[in-house]
């Protein structure tokens, strides 16, 4: 389990590394469930999995793995956008 606090977002990226007979991940923020991450499969390259949420929402992000597999997490982006004047 992959858990940290962000701050208010509409966006949250994860970017996800090739695994042989890799497992899957739950995501959520805070209570909400936001996806499943499946990382099976023979890819060659990293990809992203992006969570787009309706409003900005803060709280806990966490990743669950789902079963006793392998997974790769090289990297999770939290987009914030802030005013500036």
């Amino acid at each position: 389990e992959l858990v940290t606090r962000v701050p208010a977002t509409e966006r949250i990226v994860l970017v996800i590394g090739k695994v042989q007979n890799g497992g899957t991940a739950r995501v959520f923020l805070g209570k909400r469930k936001l996806g499943v991450v499946k990382f099976a499969g023979k890819q060659k390259f990293s990809k992203l999995r992006t969570f787009e949420l309706p409003r900005a929402r803060k709280g806990k992000l966490r990743v669950v793995v789902a079963q006793n597999k392998p997974v790769r997490i090289e990297g999770v982006a939290v987009v914030t956008e802030r005013a500036t004047d």
